[in-house]
């Protein structure tokens, strides 16, 4: 999405500086939440299975 809101044929409503930071964070913010529920649903079917 970033990539495609920043495109040179936007002209004038490509994103700026602050939604590019914006759209950053955000995405950080989204990997890191994937991460631990991740990580916690596989330490859960690990004790499921016995491992």
């Amino acid at each position: 999405m970033l990539y495609c809101a920043n495109g040179k044929d936007l002209g004038k409503w490509k994103n700026h500086v602050f939604a590019n930071c914006a759209g950053v964070v955000i995405i950080v913010i989204t990997l890191f939440m994937c991460y631990r529920n991740m990580s916690s649903f596989l330490a859960s079917l690990q004790k499921l299975i016995g491992g």
